[in-house]
């Protein structure tokens, strides 16, 4: 009996393993045809479907030719089907998505209560039933891989970015001042990765805790209707509507007593706490018709500030910097009435956040025709104390810090509705909004100091250490986004063609008031040059414009999604994005007369995006049923494909266009370097910001180290966005007698159009050469350089001195990556034997203008090890893998 209940348990479990469901917000259609044991077809069949987990039950019944069709506009990918009528033989079986397949087929037959006869098989295409409600996205090459928090940390549930990094080729980037997480995906930059929810784009990067949502991330897919993106695409995706009532509340905590760290760790402060709260549910509002889903979760870390006031000398030599050094910067900024700290500044690092999830469905009864309605709403708010801009809080007095909060949101409204003769449309619109104040503690001139340091192992040491105002924390930036989209499906009356088109349109608006620099910023070579007022530069933003810039994109799609045989599904077709910006930047006719380049171009175009993918299933497994007509899994599969996949960035894309045009109204600053520079006055700015220098030492104009040309961005006239051709090729299922599970993945990433900038007003002549240091050229004449702190005035490199840097963006370089990846698992009942072994190999390559070299990705694998950038990478790892 014990050996029989294991085999059992084996079964559900590989069934998990092999079939289980990615997106739990697809929109299912059940489809199928009732005969009798003549194989004519038999009308007036009560069909009954019930999702497995949420147990919601829908009806329809045969029409003349024998077809019905229920759809589950929040489907789960799993039902039981029971089918009655007099004169014949109840039936009940179960029917599984094992591929992501556009139609869930339940086709039957019944035999007669009266007498059983010899089945007769006739094929013939019967008139097409009217389809009802929606089948979801086919993920039919296998990209889409499911998210969860299960083996992340306490304090990183419910982060997204957090998850992805668990699937191979992904690597986390860790956002700074208690900004969102984010990740790189086949080496590719962050932003060219999306996150949708329910369909449409989203800035969201967190979820609640105990969220009734379901996450995957996808590197590629051979669905046309799925675009804006090139790295990779994190899906969230509410779940179904249940007729059972579920309530779920979590509480998660980290204490420093509870974490590990060695002497210099703890010397650093890095021990923290956080706190979680968080609490869900969804249920019905009325049995098998409407339904809630909805969570919340509060989150609270915090940690003592480290800097350089209270780290101690093990901590500041670990960090390269001597304890002697700190106390004379200390006593120097006493001196000179430059705050260390406030009063007003918390000793703590702290961040605050909540998220909140919500959405209600309201579905038609009977079998899901008719108008149905999804409105949800899904945020998030932050806040942060002692934010450093990126640098180190260490070698920073807390006074140079400063507070910072984030916020975003997305309400959204979905229906769907068969129009006309059968074609199914769900409409989805949407508003997303997002938002970013920081705000210094000080408005004062920023200060860095060169401090060479020898630390008591006997090596020395360089670092800058920061005092004053912060000159990137007085800032702020909204953007929103409008979206309207539409999916059209009509499926064939064989079921063997799915038929999609989708449009999509979006109206992207952004402001931003990022004054950087705004006191200004002094730089020293040594602390005796800052206690003897001498600095070697200094800059500062005079003014700059409140940016601001819209763009309009628009994306349409044509696809087929074809079934030639119950074991093999195709889809293919082809996608088109285009983007339109609505605002330009002032053209500046000195660049043009100077440099021969325009500054008004904005990168408008179109592109086309083709794509084709398959699954082929084949074989089915010679098992037991864990119950009478449940769903047995194939023998393995096998997917693949290839495409391209296109990336449009926000309309924020042009901000440094729009906002440095050259022009007398954009951003203007003046750059003091030696001799230029003027003597600072510490103890006259405080309260009184007039004080602060608007000019050179030499009235700004007159040498070399004097600079007050304005800064341009511009596009390069061939610029394009980001695009990526991808293929893969998939191979999955059990070995040896069903005792281990394997999968063998291979997938190749040509990564085009990769951003970069060059400085075009650059003259690029060498002047002359450092012998010493292996002939390194050096661009700026003997007179260009400051004899006493060794600083090049740029302004000498220059092709017209009527302007400073010329960054003109550009998107002629290129990689390619390629991901080999093996799994392989258990398949058993005993949980302590339940590991994941898995060997991976990722090379990227940049290529750049002719020149190609080999250079290092750094990725996190699915059991948590980091490998090393350098060359082509392989590694092995084993990892509790939860059944």
């Amino acid at each position: 009996m014990i050996m029989r209940r294991l085999a059992v348990l084996a079964v559900v479990i590989l069934c998990a393993v092999l079939t289980r469901p990615l997106s739990a917000q697809q929109m299912d259609v059940i489809r199928g045809r009732v005969t009798g044991p003549d194989s004519q077809p038999i009308s007036g069949v009560n069909v009954r479907a019930t999702s497995y987990s949420g147990q919601v039950s829908k009806s329809a019944k045969t029409d003349k030719n024998g077809r019905f069709a229920i759809t589950y506009p929040t489907g789960e990918g799993d039902y039981w089907l029971e089918y009655a009528a007099i004169g014949y033989l109840p039936k009940r079986f179960e029917i599984k998505r094992v591929a992501d397949e556009e139609i869930l087929l339940a086709d039957t037959r019944m035999q007669s209560s009266i007498a059983t006869l010899e089945a007769v098989n006739v094929s013939a295409n019967a008139p097409r039933a009217l389809v009802n409600r929606n089948g979801g996205t086919a993920n039919v090459g296998g990209g889409e891989k499911p998210l969860t928090s299960a083996n992340l940390p306490p304090d990183q549930l419910g982060n997204l970015a957090a998850m992805a990094a668990g699937i191979p080729g992904i690597q986390l980037i860790p956002g700074l001042d208690g900004a969102a997480d984010m990740f790189s995906a086949l080496g590719l930059s962050a932003d060219q990765n999306s996150t949708t929810v329910n369909g449409l784009g989203s800035g969201v990067s967190a979820l609640p805790p105990d969220a009734q949502v379901q996450a995957s991330v996808l590197t590629y897919s051979y669905d046309p209707g799925i675009g804006n993106f090139s790295g990779a695409r994190i899906s969230l995706n509410t779940l179904p509507g249940s007729n059972i009532s579920f309530r779920q509340a979590s509480t998660n905590g980290v204490t420093p007593e509870l974490e590990f760290a060695d002497d210099v760790a703890n010397a650093q402060n890095q021990k923290y706490t956080n706190i979680q709260l968080g609490a869900g549910g969804r249920g019905p509002i009325s049995m098998d018709k409407n339904f809630y889903n909805s969570s919340f979760g509060l989150t609270r870390t915090f940690k003592d500030l480290p800097s350089l006031l209270n780290t101690s000398e093990l901590g500041l030599s670990s960090a390269g910097v001597a304890r002697d050094s700190v106390n004379r910067l200390i006593s120097i900024l006493s001196n000179k009435s430059i705050p260390s700290t406030i009063s007003s500044a918390p000793s703590l690092q702290q961040t605050d956040g909540i998220t909140v999830q919500a959405n209600v469905d309201l579905q038609p009864g009977s079998n899901g025709t008719g108008h149905a309605l999804t409105l949800g709403y899904i945020g998030n708010y932050s806040q942060s104390q002692q934010v450093t801009g990126g640098q180190n809080s260490l070698l920073t007095v807390p006074a140079h810090n400063g507070e910072s909060s984030r916020w975003g949101g997305l309400v959204s409204l979905r229906h769907t509705n068969y129009f006309w003769f059968g074609i199914l449309s769900n409409t989805s619109i949407g508003y997303n909004f997002s938002g970013t104040d920081n705000t210094p503690y000080l408005r004062l001139p920023a200060g860095s100091v060169r401090v060479n340091s020898d630390l008591p192992d006997g090596s020395s040491a360089v670092r800058v250490l920061s005092f004053g105002g912060h000159p990137a924390l007085d800032l702020s930036q909204r953007n929103q986004t409008a979206e309207i989209s539409n999916e059209m499906r009509w499926y064939a009356g064989n079921n063997r063609h799915a038929v999609k088109l989708t449009t999509d349109l979006r109206r992207e608006q952004f402001t931003n008031n990022q004054f950087f620099n705004p006191y200004g910023t002094f730089t020293f070579n040594s602390l005796a040059d800052l206690q003897a007022g001498t600095a070697a530069s200094f800059s500062r933003t005079l003014s700059a414009p409140k940016g601001a810039g819209s763009q309009v994109t628009a994306a349409a799609s044509l696809g087929d999604y074809w079934r030639p045989s119950s074991a093999v599904q195709l889809q293919y077709g082809v996608r088109v994005d285009g983007n339109k910006f609505l605002t330009t930047p002032e053209h500046n006719q000195l660049v043009a007369d100077r440099l021969g380049l325009t500054n008004e171009k904005v990168p408008n175009k179109v592109y086309v995006s083709p794509r084709v993918g398959f699954t082929w299933i084949y074989g089915t497994q010679n098992q037991i049923q864990f119950a009478p007509g449940s769903a047995i899994p194939p023998r393995a599969l096998i997917q693949g494909g290839a495409g391209a996949f296109q990336n449009l960035r926000a309309s924020d894309l042009i901000s440094g266009a729009v906002n440095n045009s050259g022009l007398a109204s954009s951003t203007q600053q003046i750059v003091c370097t030696g001799p230029a520079t003027p003597t600072p006055a510490w103890n006259t700015y405080g309260g009184n910001t007039g004080a602060i220098p608007n000019a050179c030492a030499d009235g700004s104009s007159g040498t070399v180290f004097s600079n007050t040309t304005p800064s341009v961005s511009l596009f390069d006239p061939n610029y394009e966005q980001t695009r990526v051709w991808r293929a893969n090729l998939n191979w999955s299922g059990p070995i040896l007698d069903n005792r281990f599970a394997m999968g063998v993945s291979g997938v190749y990433s040509l990564n085009l159009n990769q951003q970069d900038a060059i400085d075009r007003n650059f003259r690029g002549i060498t002047r002359f050469s450092l012998d010493n240091e292996g002939g390194r050229p050096v661009f700026a004449n003997v007179s260009a350089i400051d004899p006493l702190s060794g600083v090049i005035a740029s302004r000498d490199t220059r092709i017209t001195t009527d302007l400073s840097r010329v960054s003109e963006s550009r998107s002629d370089m290129r990689s390619d990556a390629r991901q080999l990846l093996i799994t392989l698992r258990p398949i058993t009942a005993n949980p302590k034997l339940r590991w994941n072994l898995s060997y991976q190999m990722l090379a990227l390559r940049d290529k750049y203008r002719g020149f190609s070299s080999t250079v290092g990705v750094p990725f996190a694998s699915q059991w948590g090890q980091s490998l090393q950038p350098g060359r082509h990478q392989v590694g092995f790892g084993m990892s509790d893998f939860p059944i």
